[in-house]
């Protein structure tokens, strides 16, 4: 893997499945777009209260119906990519599972919300393109 350069670097031959066996301590956290790799802005305060906020109205608007679940910073890996959205929401039928029923360490679905905060550092136009993706 190339060299850190501006948070992105080039994955020189790296699959999405050699991207998901690197060890995932890296702070802030990596993603990984068809082989290239980004290193997510790390958040400040006011960022992370908002995402805090969000998280908690959208399990409290799902709680009475079990209607859906928010996740704060959880990966999800779909065709391709990696991403770890400020916030997901999963429908509660739609929740992976393991075998033995309980919740999934690893998510291989789009959530059915996604929910991304620009911070300063950020560009736009990255935002945009992975919101049409």
């Amino acid at each position: 893997m190339g060299k850190l350069e501006n948070t992105v670097a080039i994955a020189q031959g790296m699959t999405l499945e050699d991207f998901l066996r690197l060890p995932d301590w890296k702070k802030p956290y990596l993603e990984y777009e068809e082989g290239t790799i980004t290193q997510k802005v790390s958040p400040k305060a006011k960022h992370s209260r908002l995402q805090k906020a969000l998280v908690l109205r959208f399990d409290t608007s799902g709680a009475t119906g079990k209607v859906a679940e928010a996740f704060a910073e959880l990966r999800f890996s779909f065709r391709g990519r990696s991403y770890i959205p400020d916030v997901s929401v999963y429908r509660h039928g739609r929740i992976p599972r393991d075998a033995s029923g309980e919740i999934a360490d690893d998510f291989f679905e789009l959530p059915d919300i996604v929910v991304e905060m620009l911070s300063p550092k950020q560009r736009v136009t990255r935002v945009i393109r992975r919101c049409v993706w």
